[in-house]
């Protein structure tokens, strides 16, 4: 007879999965994948293009100290510069800085995932029954990996992952295509697009593979 899990194991389960299945539906959209990162909507660094903003976005991202920018204004008051210079003189130093920023966001997404990762892998079958919360995590990483590339952070999520040769295979074979085909959508997959997706793999990839897709389907379908 099989243990059942305590309710309160359960309603935990449930709010694990409901959390990383939401997070994987927002992974679709291209301005949250921005907004997670501090770029813009095309993928780019805020380019501010008055002195107000940019001097915010100075000090904001440590381009500028507070007496650097008393300085800066000190000298438009003078005449010794104008707000068009200023501008040009700053903007590619905030652009800079906003990339390094976007840098920090995907290491610092990637170090949250490798933590969920090793959290399940720690809890066990017993504690996400279906291995259902994995496979959400396995796919927003995948996701979080496509936008990396695609708004050229510069960051290799999938190298950041440190995946072992099992997970490793599972993440490209199962997670990769699954979330990069959920993106193009813009929505979950439904039964038959899924299996257009994993088919071709599950027919070489063997009885492991098709068992890992199948609980994936699970857990995306909430």
């Amino acid at each position: 007879k099989t243990q059942q899990s305590p309710p309160s194991q359960l309603a935990a389960h449930r709010a694990g999965r409901d959390c990383w299945v939401f997070f994987t539906l927002a992974l679709v959209h291209r301005p949250v994948a921005c907004a997670l990162l501090g770029l813009d909507d095309r993928g780019a660094p805020e380019a501010p293009n008055d002195l107000d903003t940019t001097l915010g976005l100075a000090l904001k991202r440590g381009v500028l100290t507070e007496a650097q920018a008393d300085a800066k204004t000190d000298e438009l008051a003078r005449g010794e510069t104008t707000e068009a210079q200023l501008c040009a003189a700053l903007a590619p130093l905030v652009a800079a800085a906003a990339k390094a920023r976007a840098k920090d966001a995907a290491k610092a997404s990637a170090a949250t995932v490798k933590g969920a990762m090793a959290a399940l892998d720690a809890a066990g079958e017993a504690r996400d029954p279906g291995s259902v919360v994995e496979a959400n995590v396995f796919q927003s990483s995948a996701m979080l990996a496509y936008w990396c590339r695609e708004l050229g952070t510069g960051v290799d999520l999938e190298a950041e992952l440190a995946l072992d040769n099992v997970k490793r295979a599972m993440y490209r074979t199962m997670a990769k295509p699954l979330g990069e085909a959920t993106i193009r959508k813009g929505g979950f997959l439904n039964q038959q697009e899924y299996l257009e997706v994993l088919q071709p793999r599950m027919d070489g990839g063997g009885a492991k593979g098709g068992k890992k897709g199948g609980r994936k389907e699970k857990g995306g379908r909430r």
